[in-house]
């Protein structure tokens, strides 16, 4: 458990960060090699100059209209900037308050739907877009405008970013930023496990304040022992974010490995989780990814989640299957901690913004209607 976070930042926008455990412990990680990340790009050169107008300490796609905007039908237009540069850019950091607070407050707001933001090839091309980093954006900027103010979280799948190198994790930083600044809590899917110092290397990249990839919350794999998650568990609570789990995953693959001995590897993992979320409320900040599509109810399956105090992350609703009322009946008597991923079954109503809306909304209502107590 940790008990409090030491942080000192220098005149040159350099971070020491010192985390002092409850045994007395201290984990230091200085973070100068890290300077301070501008979303807007502007101490980074134009990558695009041939297709784009240079704009005065910006880079033409991020701070004004995409390259082949201006189709009337929405489909190759330009989309709302990532990151306005009409706002006041927010600081890559959160609150103290400690993220299950932050996600039951959103979900109180908005519900239990999460956009998953998944720039799957056939959607761009759906989409009238390129294959590209620029594609990318256009796609991405329509998707958060879509999701402002009317469902609780952004889910990114990291990979569909990195398949384009550096320039589609330039824009999956652009996305977390975009996320900050339109009010939406991002859960940045990368399903990461390691070990010792690679372990956090990883939890500075996604968990570190300033750390350019820093997002509100981020998926784990246990399966290197969920002792080795340690240090993305301490730093996410030091930062005020926080960590989900793989449980009992959507994927039929899953229970060759999820649900094997007694207790099952799933129900020692929830179990671990209970303990780290131990005297948060109203839900800790290390959740758990069950899926939607289980053939029976988790405690059937043999784990405790009302024991356990962790939000719930139920994959598998729309294109896999599974619907508000599988949730549920999967989820029942925990349905107020859940909190619904719905990708391509809305982005598929793209790309006209009109259409996105009306498709959040949609989802956004009948999950409410489907998950209301009682």
């Amino acid at each position: 458990m940790v008990d409090r976070t030491l942080e000192r930042r220098d005149d040159e926008g350099r971070t020491a960060l010192a985390v002092l455990g409850s045994g007395g412990a201290a984990l230091a990680r200085h973070l100068s090699r890290r300077r301070r990340w501008d979303p807007l790009g502007h101490d980074r050169p134009c990558r695009t100059q041939r297709r784009c107008r240079r704009r005065p300490g910006g880079h033409g796609p991020v701070g004004g209209p995409h390259p082949a905007a201006g189709a009337a039908d929405g489909r190759r237009g330009s989309a709302t900037p990532l990151v306005p540069s009409s706002h006041h850019r927010q600081e890559n950091r959160v609150t103290t308050t400690h993220f299950g607070a932050r996600l039951a407050e959103a979900m109180g707001r908005h519900g239990p739907l999460c956009v998953g933001l998944d720039p799957h090839p056939r959607l761009l091309a759906d989409w009238g877009l390129p294959d590209d980093a620029d594609g990318l954006r256009v796609f991405s900027g329509r998707v958060l405008d879509a999701a402002a103010g009317r469902c609780a979280a952004v889910k990114p799948q990291s990979a569909f970013f990195e398949r384009h190198g550096a320039e589609g994790v330039r824009v999956l930083e652009e996305v977390l930023a975009g996320c900050r600044e339109r009010g939406l809590l991002s859960v940045l899917d990368v399903k990461r496990g390691d070990i010792g110092s690679t372990m956090l290397a990883y939890a500075e990249a996604y968990l570190a304040d300033g750390a350019p990839l820093a997002a509100d919350s981020v998926t784990l794999s246990p399966y290197l022992g969920y002792g080795a998650l340690r240090p993305a568990v301490d730093l996410a609570r030091a930062t005020g974010r926080g960590v989900w789990v793989l449980g009992l995953t959507s994927n039929p693959e899953g229970a060759q490995v999820q649900q094997v001995g007694s207790p099952s590897v799933a129900a020692r993992v929830v179990d671990q989780v209970a303990a780290d979320n131990a005297g948060l409320a109203p839900f800790g900040d290390v959740g758990l990814v069950v899926g939607a599509t289980l053939p029976a109810t988790p405690s059937v399956l043999g784990l405790d989640l009302s024991a356990a105090g962790a939000p719930v992350l139920a994959p598998g609703v729309g294109a896999q299957g599974a619907s508000g009322a599988d949730v549920a009946r999967v989820f029942a008597g925990l349905t107020d901690r859940v909190l619904v991923p719905v990708g391509r079954g809305i982005l598929a109503a793209g790309p006209r913004p009109d259409d996105l809306v009306r498709a959040v909304t949609t989802w956004s209502g009948q999950l409410r209607r489907d998950l209301a107590p009682g």
